[in-house]
């Protein structure tokens, strides 16, 4: 071989390096169409694994991400929705000692203001925030502030934790020094003033003042948790933070799969010499090469290169085995929630009957936390004027058996059952059931409104002669009808 054609292989061999080392540059298109489609989590299994080691003390963590998992996951979002109103939250007044009272308009004076104040309260409202909030976290942090209206403020729960209580009434205190300027505004008036003796050092000699936290009067500062006893609470539902989890990772090899499966890779063969080395120079296959490229679309890779290329099936085959455990995993979830996956899945078949009586078990929770609300409520009362007189009651029906709770309110009024109670089932609160029986009485709608005749209602007054059984004579005029004999012993 001659000098000359030594130097031309050697140059072709460099231009075939230089072309190699550009094309692996750019050799990573399935990965950058991996990014693009695979949201990179914050939320893994291996951090909730950690974490629920010790689920009280790393609470607030776990509050974090079970607020991310409920944003990204439709299922936790929804079964959290579903058990926090299952509950019709329907209510009354009774009053606390009815000896109290000698005469009817003294109550009735004094119900009136009860009822007009209790709508301040906006309980309905309040009632599904409250319990929903304590299912979501585990704990809610509230300061009541009495104004024009009543305004419920939600504490940070990074900032409290539970220090005291008053019978079943839990009260917290509240870490001063993770307040700042920036967010002081949004908080209580109350706290703002105490955020300033803070700032000022005013509250070294506080009694109420320990390590940076103070305690906050139950009169106003009230805590609602699912644990009673513990200082901090983990969400209700931590313990399907890992299915949820591993839920999402199941979807994710879901989308690697089915991006590997729609891969295509579009191979163009530069002009070679019988020892494959390329007999263009490196611009012009460079040029060539970025050409191809720039007209493919997503989702499809080139390569130049003067070898020929096998194809290469990159299907995993695991399509059918992902499918058996996400469905595994969702009917794990769902097992684990105590919750009827029929409720939320129309393509799964059971019992009307069977779903009805789990509903029933759902709302044990929701009412075991309504009962804390109602004994908090009872207990504010007796700091209100209005309301020092009444206690509130709540009824015990829901989503489920309102309808039929509703009518069995109804036929027990017969047998003296409360009437207050028919109307909060009804689904009317007090001041609307008092306003709309006044309002029809004012308006005389029982004189317009007559239940219609039948044979409940009317009597014979109502028929006089136009009716009833006929007499002896009209029976012998009728052809169809065999009259009364003569020594027939009617009384007529």
């Amino acid at each position: 071989m001659s000098k000359i054609e030594e130097k031309e292989k050697i140059s072709n061999s460099q231009n075939n390096l230089m072309f190699a080392k550009k094309l692996t540059e750019g050799i990573s298109a399935i990965d950058e169409l991996q990014n693009k489609i695979i949201s990179r989590r914050k939320l893994t299994t291996d951090t909730i694994s950690t974490l629920m080691l010790d689920p009280n003390k790393n609470a607030n963590k776990l509050q974090q991400q079970a607020e991310l998992m409920r944003l990204c996951n439709g299922i936790l979002r929804e079964i959290m929705m579903y058990k926090s109103n299952l509950p019709t939250f329907d209510h009354y007044l009774i009053v606390n000692d009815i000896n109290k009272y000698k005469t009817k308009d003294k109550l009735d004076k004094d119900y009136i203001k009860a009822i007009t104040e209790l709508e301040r309260y906006n309980i309905k409202s309040f009632c599904r925030w409250n319990i929903e909030e304590t299912i979501r976290k585990g704990e809610v942090f509230i300061y009541k502030q009495d104004g024009e209206n009543i305004t419920y403020f939600r504490i940070s729960n990074e900032l409290c934790k539970i220090t005291h209580m008053d019978g079943m009434v839990q009260g917290y205190s509240l870490r001063l020094n993770g307040i700042n300027d920036k967010t002081i505004g949004a908080y209580p008036t109350d706290i703002q003033v105490l955020y300033k003796k803070f700032k000022n050092g005013s509250l070294k000699n506080d009694k109420n003042f320990v390590n940076n936290y103070y305690k906050l009067s139950i009169d106003k500062a009230v805590a609602f948790s699912i644990d009673l006893y513990e200082s901090k609470n983990a969400p209700y539902y931590s313990s399907l933070l890992m299915d949820l989890s591993r839920i999402s990772d199941l979807n994710e090899v879901n989308m690697e799969t089915a991006l590997t499966e729609n891969f295509k890779l579009v191979h163009q063969k530069l002009p070679s010499d019988d020892t494959g080395e390329i007999t263009i120079d490196f611009d012009t296959a460079s040029m060539y090469d970025k050409a191809m490229k720039g007209e493919l679309p997503t989702g499809v890779a080139g390569i130049s290169t003067p070898y020929p290329i096998t194809a290469v099936t990159l299907n995993s085959n695991t399509s059918a085995k992902t499918y058996n455990y996400l469905t595994d995993l969702k009917d794990n979830l769902y097992n684990s929630s105590g919750v009827d996956s029929n409720l939320f899945n129309s393509s799964s078949k059971s019992n009307n009957q069977a779903i009805i009586y789990s509903g029933i078990i759902d709302a044990i929770l929701a009412f075991n936390l309504l009962e804390r609300i109602k004994i908090w409520l009872n207990n504010d009362f007796k700091n209100n004027k209005y309301l020092k007189n009444f206690r509130i009651v709540f009824c015990d029906s829901t989503l489920f058996n309102k309808d039929a709770k509703s009518q069995a309110a109804i036929n027990n009024c017969a047998t003296w059952n409360s009437r207050l109670e028919m109307f909060a089932l009804q689904g009317k609160t007090p001041l609307e059931s008092y306003n709309t029986i006044k309002m029809e009485e004012l308006l005389g709608l029982d004189e317009y409104l007559t239940p219609l005749l039948n044979s409940h209602t009317m009597s014979g007054s109502d028929i006089a002669d136009k009716g009833g059984r006929p007499t002896a004579d009209k029976e012998k005029e009728n052809p169809n009808s065999v009259g009364e004999a003569d020594n027939s012993t009617t009384v007529k």
